[in-house]
């Protein structure tokens, strides 16, 4: 039975797990969900060795230091760089197109699609990246993995200064979670990219805990002795670099491969964020209805016990709804408390089956806790939470893992991420969101700290109803665009343009004329014609690109064809705010926004 190869899920191929990251026609490309194995990106580079003696002091007989030393170790080595690698050359990019590739069948051999890999000078370095390439198997470039895992192109374009005034060396943000790699029993590994780093013998790489190491690591560091730790004249713990690892990707064929694609690629349904300052705090805005405006703490605004000793406890007689509705509401001052709505909170046994418990009564409160089937509403529905998804066939509780993880992160104060808690279920645990965003419904120990994020329903006026209710549902238009043809529609009626897009067969890219989808979504075009320079303006911030020139991403130019400007659909759709979607039965390019 063929698998439907949907973004963000995962395939079996090759033996082994992969998760698509995007659909193009009829081709996916995938990258291991979890990294394949720990080895160097390049084995030999020119170095110059230096010997560093591993010396103790001499003491005397009665422990007084005699201004000598002695070597009774081995030294420690230390190299000095001479020469560099790129992807083109590294020992990785061959392990990778010939041994791992011969481990994999013929049939599925021939489901690899051989591509040009663009190889991008590291942006924040200026260490070249080498020629391009053509490959089956490749790692990721910088670009590719903020592009596919999260976050702004831009961040690879600025380097800013940590908070000592010093240049950054990492990207550490929001989509760490997002990032970070299991390999074995090891939750956060690090993986290499194929881009490099801060010099030619060092490459990026995605680092513990999910950051992007800009500057990377030495290309041939793992497996080397970086340090040593003496415990006595005969013995001493040798350290050693650790390897980084592997996670391959590559684009499969699907006319060869047991997948299928859906009519309409599913993309999560974008959420909406709208923030309001309430009582000296930042709120999310997740409702609002008949007056009232639900409200959830933008950030975990602290940590504490759901209650206050290990027995089953229901939200009615926990001692966080008291921390909640006392401590916490005489914060607000009285003004603000008067906005607070007292809400029914209804404890719904349904979804609870499988401990036998009771979730309890409902309570009256002015101040609670979002419960898993609210922040299922909320932010974001996969179906999994009505389901059951969640319970195994012995009726233990897992985690619903679903492609609306990344709306349910929460931060602390200081950046982190944080997990926090949910409403209860009457048991000695308590459901929360997990640091990668996943909702655990079983949860951790009641008297556990875990983070906090109070929810409330507010009292609003006319003009401030409709303001938030009109952020909350704005319009979505839809283009529609079919390779070769003429004819579009927008938001249901029919267009004629002089141009088709096409498809262009190096970069795999859908090229679309850029003047008729920037004007079809409110933007101006200007061209300035000694530059060969186009610039849009009008929506968003305004940008520019030239003819010919690399486009971000490696996704390849812009280039004119019969007096018409043609760009990538989807880099000129992103930069507009927009979100592309795929139909490989039909050909139709779908542009939301």
């Amino acid at each position: 039975m063929s698998t439907v190869a949907e973004l963000n899920n995962t395939i079996k191929f090759g033996g082994h797990i992969w998760r698509v990251l995007d659909v193009q026609y009829d081709r996916v490309l995938v990258i291991t969900d979890e990294i394949l194995e720990l080895r160097g990106f390049h084995n030999e580079l020119e170095y110059e060795l230096e010997l560093i003696p591993t010396f103790r002091n001499e003491y005397d007989d009665n422990g007084i230091f005699t201004g000598r030393f002695y070597f009774p170790f081995p030294p420690l080595e230390r190299r000095h760089m001479k020469s560099g690698v790129t992807w083109e050359t590294s020992d990785i990019r061959h392990w990778l197109n010939n041994d791992f590739y011969n481990t994999l069948s013929a049939s599925d051999r021939a489901a690899i699609e051989e591509i040009y890999v663009i190889n991008n000078d590291n942006p924040w370095f200026g260490t070249p990246g080498g020629n391009n390439t053509t490959d089956k198997l490749f790692l990721l470039s910088l670009e590719e993995v903020v592009r596919y895992f999260g976050g702004n192109i831009e961040c690879l374009n600025n380097r800013g200064l940590n908070e000592w005034g010093m240049w950054e060396d990492n990207i550490w943000n929001e989509f760490n979670v997002a990032r970070s790699a299991r390999y074995q029993e090891d939750n956060s590994h690090a993986w290499y990219l194929r881009s490099p780093g801060a010099s030619p013998a060092r490459v990026a790489a995605v680092v513990f805990g999910g950051s992007i190491w800009m500057a990377g690591v030495n290309a041939d560091e793992g497996g080397r002795p970086s340090s040593r730790t003496i415990f006595s004249d005969t013995e001493y713990e040798q350290h050693w670099f650790p390897y980084y690892g592997v996670r391959p990707a590559m684009w499969i064929n699907l006319a060869y491969a047991d997948f299928t694609l859906p009519e309409l690629l599913p993309l999560p349904t974008p959420q909406v964020i709208v923030n309001k300052e309430f009582g000296g705090h930042n709120w999310r805005v997740l409702d609002v209805q008949n007056g009232r405006a639900l409200l959830i703490t933008e950030g975990v605004i602290g940590t504490r016990r759901y209650h206050y000793s290990w027995v089953g406890v229901t939200w009615e007689n926990s001692e966080i709804r008291r921390w909640l509705n006392n401590d916490f509401y005489n914060t607000f001052t009285a003004d603000y408390r008067a906005k607070i709505a007292e809400t029914l909170v209804i404890n719904n046994d349904a979804h609870w089956s499988w401990n036998n418990r009771s979730a309890g009564n409902d309570t009256t409160d002015r101040i609670f806790l979002l419960s898993p089937a609210e922040v299922v509403h909320y932010f974001g529905d996969s179906g999994f939470f009505a389901a059951g998804k969640w319970i195994s066939p012995t009726g233990w509780h897992n985690v619903i893992n679903d492609q609306y993880n990344n709306s349910r992160i929460a931060f602390n104060a200081n950046g982190l991420a944080t997990s926090w808690w949910l409403r209860g279920h009457g048991y000695a645990s308590a459901p929360d969101v997990i640091t990668n965003g996943r909702i655990r419904p079983g949860g951790p120990d009641v008297d556990r700290q875990n983070g906090i994020r109070p929810a409330m329903w507010i009292y609003v006026d006319y003009e401030t109803e409709a303001m938030l209710y009109n952020a909350l549902h704005p319009q979505i238009n839809e283009l529609r665009f079919v390779l070769n043809s003429y004819a579009y529609n927008k938001n249901g009626i029919n267009h004629e343009s002089d141009t088709a897009p096409f498809l262009n067969i190096t970069y795999g890219r859908t090229m679309v004329p850029l003047r008729v989808i920037a004007e079809a979504m409110g933007a101006e075009v200007g061209w300035d014609y000694d530059t060969r320079t186009v610039t849009i303006t009008g929506r968003g911030e305004p940008f520019s690109l030239v003819i010919d020139e690399p486009l971000p991403s490696g996704m390849g130019t812009a280039v004119i064809i019969s007096n018409r400007t043609f760009v990538p659909v989807r880099y000129i759709a992103e930069m507009l705010g927009a979100v592309v979607e795929w139909c490989g039965i039909s050909n139709a390019v779908y542009i939301r926004f």
